[in-house]
Formats: structure tokens, C-alpha cells, sequence
């Protein structure tokens, strides 16, 4: 990769595995009466906010409400209806101070702290429902971005697109001081784009080649996401540096869907395997402890904090369930990587990989955290 480097200017791969035994306990955040309920975001502070619905259908109909949680997880109460939950995604987002956004059937609207109040933000439809809540609430839709106090649109996204560049432009990420991310066309490939604060100066997202679909940023200004070399290329995930500048090629087993100011991403939604990577170490969810104890499968992890806290859905004993990862004390252990890579072409097509985790499990020293949030975007795998 140091050849990519020298050419297109990319860092090299990073390539980590771990058995990880992370000191994690995994809380079932329950459905306040209801059948079905879906966790969608995590603030700093540890309130869980997401949508209950009275059937499993409803998930997929018009008949789910808003719901916040206390700090540790506790307390789950209704806020607001918001119809359905099609995507099964982000359609609910909560700032540090316990204000509320969401997507709903009259258009998207935000609470004041911890849920109390009701404030639309918009008349909904194509172009209107939120993609994306900064931890202060600056908010993001497909067509604009908010001010600073999270009240209006103040910048359209369409305006941020290079010459050459087809519309729809769609807002993907937003970080407290107004850095933007935005993917658009150029010919038949997507492409993102970052913005300096306040929706500023907007220039390309690295210079990755290919497809390139980010999926969050911190606010440090990191994006992760993921790139395809052409639309059949496997998908390959990516962080960038701070101020989203040049990019790393991680080998993980699944997508990223968020990433905290510390860098510690989680990933692996539809299917895929529920992951953890952080500094360096690759921890798969499904193997803790606590998540086999409990009967928990097929983890899909949504957002992470600043203290590590991780929350998202899963099955438990069969049934749909949100779910919080709340972090112990103590370091996680973790197997350090073996891996192998020839050295890439100019295009960056890959041409061989090969991995394996060796040794005893060894500590991992501990790190301090921080955070954002996170959307899921449905591309192709």
C-alpha cells in the first residue's frame, strides 16, 4: 500500500482480527408494552432513544412512537408518534442534551431536553426527513442542513457539488461545528464530499478511488464508510484522518455504521457479523460473554459513544429486541493480527489477502473516548 500511497494518496491498509473479550454487559432496553421496538441512537450522557411499535408489522407500517431512555439504559418512555420505521435505520437521533429528532408522517420534528416538547423542523417528503443529528442538533436532510441552533435549513446540499456533478445531491453526516458530508454523482459513480465548518469550502471526501459511500463522522472530523473499486468489487472499509483528509483501508469483516471521537468504530447491520474495532483490535459482539448468556443473536450495532457505550437491535431467544452494550471496567484482551498483502496496483485493485489471528490473548491498553452518531445507508454489498 505504501506504493498507493506515493500514487493516489491514500494510507496503507490496516489489517486487524481479535477473538476480543471485551468487558461489556449487554441490557435489554425492553418495549415499554409493546411487541417490537428498535434502538436508533446513544448520546453522550447514555440515553437510548429509537421507535416502539405495537406489532412487528408496524415496523413496516404507520403505527410506532419515539421513545428515550434515563442515562443507563433504564426508564424506557414513549415521546412521540413517528409512523413507521422503514428503513430500520436512523430515523430517530438524540442530542447530548437529551433533545429528540425524528422523521415522522407530518414531517420531521425535534424535542426539547429529554423528550419534553414538540418543534417540527419541516412538512416532510422527498428531500424533508432528517438523515443525520449532530451530538449539539445541527440536523442534515437529503436536500439541506440546519443552522446552528438546529432550527432551519440554511444551506442547501445540491449548492455544495463540484462542477460536473449530478444531482440528487443527499446530505449523509453532520458534525457539531457544521462539517458536512454529501455523496453525489459523477457520471454513473457516487461520490462524497466534506465541507470545512458551517458547510464551508466544500472539496472532495480523500482522494479514494471507486464508489465511495461514507456512512458517518465525528467530530474530529473522521468519516468511515466504505468503497468499491467498480459497482462489482467487494466493498472495502475506510476512516479518514482527522478533518477527513487521507483516508485508511481497514479489514474488517463488516460495514462500518459509526465511529466516536476516539476513533473506535462498530459495524455489521443486515447480517452481517456485529463488530468493534478500536485502536487496532477487532472485537466481534456476538462473542462476549454476557451477549451468549443471554440468548442474543445476530447483533446489529447502530452508534457508539464517547465512553464506549454501544447500542443497536438483535434477536434474544428468538425475538427482535434493542439492546445496550454498557462498558465495565477494565481493559479489553484482545489477539493481535498476522496478515499478509502484495503490494497493489495504481487502480488499487487488490490481489491477494490473507489473515489469522495468532499468539495468547495479551492486554490492550485502555483509551479515552468520544463520540457522534450514525445513518444507514443501503447500498449494494
Amino acid at each position: 500500500m505504501k506504493q498507493l500511497l506515493r500514487a493516489i494518496g491514500m494510507v496503507a491498509l490496516v489489517a486487524s482480527c481479535s477473538t476480543g473479550i471485551a468487558a461489556y454487559k449487554i441490557v435489554d432496553l425492553g418495549a415499554s408494552g409493546r411487541s417490537a421496538s428498535v434502538a436508533t441512537d446513544i448520546n453522550n450522557p447514555g440515553q437510548i432513544v429509537g421507535g416502539v411499535c405495537r406489532s412487528d408489522a408496524a415496523i413496516r407500517g404507520a403505527d410506532c412512537d419515539a421513545f428515550i431512555t434515563h442515562s443507563d439504559g433504564s426508564n424506557l418512555r414513549t415521546v412521540a408518534p413517528i409512523g413507521d420505521l422503514w428503513g430500520l435505520g436512523k430515523d430517530v437521533w438524540i442530542t447530548d442534551l437529551g433533545a429528540v429528532y425524528a422523521n415522522s408522517p407530518t414531517g420531521p420534528f425535534k424535542t426539547g431536553p429529554n423528550g419534553v416538547g414538540r418543534i417540527n423542523i419541516g412538512a416532510g417528503g422527498n428531500g424533508d426527513n432528517l438523515t443525520n443529528v449532530s451530538s449539539n442538533g445541527r440536523f442534515i436532510k437529503s436536500g439541506c442542513a440546519s443552522d446552528a441552533i438546529g432550527s432551519a435549513c440554511a444551506i442547501q446540499t445540491s449548492s455544495l457539488v463540484p462542477a460536473g456533478g449530478q444531482a440528487p445531491a443527499r446530505g449523509v453526516a453532520v458534525a457539531a461545528n457544521g462539517q458536512m458530508v454529501v455523496t453525489y454523482t459523477l457520471g454513473a459513480v457516487t461520490k462524497a464530499l466534506v465541507t470545512a465548518p458551517n458547510g464551508a469550502s466544500p472539496r472532495a471526501l480523500t482522494s479514494l478511488a471507486g464508489y465511495v459511500y461514507p456512512t458517518e463522522m465525528n467530530n474530529s472530523g473522521q468519516v468511515v464508510g466504505f468503497r468499491k473499486l467498480t459497482f462489482e468489487s467487494p466493498s472495502e472499509s475506510f476512516i479518514t484522518a482527522p478533518d477527513a483528509t487521507s483516508a485508511t483501508i481497514l479489514a474488517l469483516p463488516s460495514l462500518p455504521q459509526d465511529v466516536n471521537a476516539s476513533g473506535d468504530i462498530v459495524g455489521g447491520v443486515g447480517g452481517s457479523k456485529a463488530v468493534l474495532y478500536s485502536s487496532g483490535s477487532i472485537t466481534m459482539l456476538g462473542t462476549l460473554p454476557s451477549v451468549q448468556a443471554g440468548g442474543w443473536q445476530d447483533l446489529e450495532p447502530l452508534s457508539i459513544n464517547d465512553s464506549g457505550n454501544i447500542m443497536g437491535r438483535g434477536l434474544k431467544q428468538g425475538s427482535g429486541a434493542p439492546f445496550s452494550l454498557r462498558r465495565q471496567p477494565g481493559p479489553p484482551r484482545a489477539i493481535p493480527l498476522s496478515f499478509s498483502r502484495p503490494a497493489l496496483s495504481l487502480q488499487g485493485r487488490p490481489q491477494r489477502f490473507e489473515q489469522k489471528c495468532q499468539g495468547p490473548p495479551r492486554p490492550e491498553p485502555s483509551s479515552s473516548r468520544a463520540a457522534p452518531r450514525t445513518s444507514e445507508l443501503h447500498f449494494p454489498s
